[in-house]
């Protein structure tokens, strides 16, 4: 059964300034250490649609949630992909207990990612 639903939009020109005028303090205030490490080789183009697509992926999910960032930080949230590349939301221990308080029952949640001029994310909460 799905129990939510999120989507999120970001204009991967206006991130980019937000980084460029955030610098690195922006970037490890936003990003788990994970999503950083992998951005490291990346141009800077590539870079933002890199954190584009991984900011809306964080808003979608707390949107799908129903609660916003309060129960779950930014950081408690991440994007890592398998092996296939396909996107996984993973995470903290913080927010899998919340997950797990809040459905009282095992949750699958999937993602898709996308972008061009923008970068978007559709997340899916399902109890299973």
């Amino acid at each position: 059964m799905i129990v939510g639903v999120g989507i999120d939009l970001v204009h991967i020109s206006h991130f980019q300034k937000k980084m460029e005028q955030g610098g690195v303090s922006f970037i490890k205030k936003v990003f788990s250490p994970e999503e950083c490490a992998q951005a490291k080789s990346l141009s800077v183009s590539l870079k933002a649609k890199y954190f584009s697509k991984r900011f809306a992926a964080k808003e979608a999910f707390v949107k799908a949630l129903g609660t916003g960032f309060g129960p779950v930080g930014i950081q408690d949230v991440w994007v890592e992909k398998t092996e296939a590349g396909q996107p996984n939301i993973m995470l903290s221990e913080k927010a899998q207990n919340y997950v797990k308080r809040k459905y009282k029952r095992p949750t699958h949640i999937h993602l898709s990612l996308s972008d061009d001029e923008d970068a978007i994310a559709i997340v899916v909460i399902e109890v299973v």
